[in-house]
């Protein structure tokens, strides 16, 4: 039994039902996407003017087959009082909005909230989530010699970032330019990291403090 474990604030003046995913990562024995450094990939809002609250909007980039990498760590550039949160996903292909549009509103729910101009679209093939960013929320780093492979003949092959914005009214128009540095190596490591997601969605009072245990039973002996 893995357990894992997390605390949360209700940012909110109200009660509301929320989401949480609790996020354990399995370390074990494992048999340069081109940014800003060698080592550093920026996946960010290309500057969209965000004019609805508690839209959810979407980006991503394509990894491809032919190299492999090992993804590090993730740390988080956030535009300040605009975002709720982020959260970065892993898919095993290419969505096909993404080949008419570098954004598009991604939220849940039977009437999700819309930006208008842009279109919709929640695939994610065989989706993994692997970083998930709130207010007062930390870099995720691996330790040493350490990675989440992607690309090659893994089955990540494509990345999507989304992000929830609120409190626009609040903010003079502005482009957004949000996301997350991705930290990667293109040299084999060690450990191969995995994720296992717990998803709960529990009743949280405005400004409370909540401890939230979820698990899952493994097959194999760890």
């Amino acid at each position: 039994m893995i357990v894992c474990r997390a605390q949360l604030l209700a940012m909110n003046t109200r009660v509301r039902l929320c989401e949480v995913l609790l996020t354990c990562m399995a370390v074990g024995w494992m048999q340069t996407v081109q940014g800003e450094s060698s080592n550093t990939y920026p996946l960010r809002m290309p500057g969209v003017n965000i004019t609805t609250d508690e839209v959810y909007l979407c980006t991503g980039v394509e990894v491809g087959a032919d190299n492999r990498y090992w993804v590090s760590g993730f740390s988080p550039l956030v535009t300040p009082g605009n975002v709720h949160h982020m959260g970065v996903t892993f898919c095993s292909e290419r969505p096909a909005v993404a080949q008419s549009s570098l954004v598009w509103n991604c939220g849940e729910g039977v009437n999700p909230v819309m930006e208008p101009g842009l279109p919709f679209s929640n695939e994610c093939k065989n989706s993994r989530n692997t970083y998930v960013w709130s207010k007062g929320g930390a870099p995720l780093m691996l330790p040493p010699d350490t990675g989440f492979p992607i690309g090659g003949d893994t089955a990540v092959q494509y990345i999507i970032l989304q992000i929830h914005f609120v409190n626009t009214s609040h903010h003079e128009p502005s482009l957004d330019n949000s996301g997350v540095n991705i930290h990667f190596n293109n040299k084999r490591p060690g450990h191969s990291a995995g994720v296992i997601s717990v998803l709960l969605s529990p009743a949280v009072p405005a400004g409370a403090e909540v401890a939230i245990e979820g698990g899952c039973q493994l097959a194999q002996d760890k």
